[in-house]
């Protein structure tokens, strides 16, 4: 499901303006790189697209739907393909919408026996795409949406596309997406349109916010420390509202006779639950590292450019019991630049060992050693 607020801003942006131009006159590259790190944006942007390759909104599609609401906004009315596309209510829009498309194929694809997503796309996913790409659409295109390709797809993998990407069969379109391109092959990058998609600033993050329900104390607070809806969602969740609190809380006693066995109990035991951890963690300290720097927190906002003060205190069920620029001062002050920067490189440690399933309770002694 698409979210309202991101597709007002996405359909929007010059990047996807360009592409639905490029649509228009008929100029449409055969397979299309979306790159961003915020992994929401990416999401809604990619369903958006794909809307927009198959919309059959115009002049007869408005005089079916009439009356009806777009989910863009407005009533359905005598509009070209232009102007109302993607229209997110016409059959095809709804198809995609609801995964029903004959002529879309999105991978990862869903376990056949748990109906979850798998996390890969594998090898006889690849020879499935090239069989597939040879038989005629039932519309127009036959469109292979192929997600987060740098964390999906071995190099291996992504060699055997090489060929179907360089020659696509006539009517056959690619969305590809990645969170980065660090581990996409050249040969695959040198063959696509990359497309990166804009940051979000504070204010957008902060209005995504409000959107979603949170208070102005929390839409200011967390836009302040996040930079990507993907985050900021996350944040105002149960799990990382107490993680947030635990962190603050742990480094604010960093150098006390008792820091290492109080800090190793209020640390999460679990996998997921140490992630949300690290997460924090990192946002925190990247946060205390600017202070430490001679930027002022007070006045930068996430995307590093200069603000109104974001300061805020809220209440205990939310994401912190009292100001939280306050605490990240005190902890830039307890904690020097060299420790800061030694604990945020544990952190991409971290990571990878609950990756390659380390012992939780090893990874965590290593991350307080750090900080000790």
């Amino acid at each position: 499901m698409i979210n309202l607020y991101l597709q007002q801003k996405i359909v929007s942006t010059k990047e996807f303006l360009a592409i639905k131009s490029s649509l228009q006159s008929a100029s449409l590259s055969h397979a299309i790189l979306l790159v961003s790190n915020d992994k929401l944006l990416l999401d809604n942007f990619t369903t958006l697209l794909t809307c927009l390759y198959v919309c059959n909104a115009g002049q007869s599609n408005a005089e079916n739907n009439a009356g009806q609401v777009s989910l863009l906004g407005g009533q359905a009315s005598l509009l070209d393909i232009n102007a109302q596309s993607p229209c997110a209510y016409c059959a095809e829009c709804r198809k995609i919408l609801n995964g029903t498309s004959v002529d879309v194929f999105t991978y990862p694809t869903k376990d056949a026996k748990t109906t979850t997503l798998k996390k890969k796309i594998y090898a006889e996913d690849v020879s499935e795409i090239i069989n597939q790409s040879i038989i005629k659409p039932f519309g127009e295109k036959k469109i292979f949406v192929l997600k987060e390709i740098d964390s999906t797809i071995e190099q291996a993998t992504q060699n055997r596309l090489l060929k179907l990407l360089e020659e696509p069969p006539k009517n056959v379109y690619f969305i590809l997406s990645a969170t980065s391109l660090d581990n996409v092959l050249p040969t695959i990058k040198s063959r696509v349109s990359k497309v990166a998609l804009p940051m979000a600033s504070a204010s957008q993050i902060s209005d995504y916010l409000l959107d979603e329900g949170a208070t102005n104390d929390e839409a200011r607070l967390v836009s302040s420390l996040v930079s990507t809806y993907e985050k900021a969602s996350a944040f105002l969740q149960p799990a990382y509202i107490t993680a947030n609190n635990v962190i603050i809380d742990i480094l604010k006693t960093v150098g006390e006779p008792n820091f290492f066995v109080l800090s190793n109990a209020r640390l999460a035991k679990d996998r997921d639950s140490l992630f949300i951890s690290l997460d924090v963690l990192e946002i925190i300290l990247n946060k205390v590292l600017l202070l430490q720097i001679g930027q002022s927190y007070d006045t930068i906002d996430s995307s590093g450019n200069k603000s109104v003060a974001n300061k805020g205190s809220l209440g205990s069920s939310h994401i912190a019991e009292h100001s939280l620029s306050a605490d990240l001062k005190e902890i830039a002050k307890a904690l020097n630049k060299k420790k800061v920067v030694a604990v945020l490189d544990q952190i991409i440690i971290a990571r990878e060992q609950l990756v390659f399933n380390v012992n939780v309770q090893v990874v965590t002694d290593a991350l307080l050693l750090a900080l000790k």
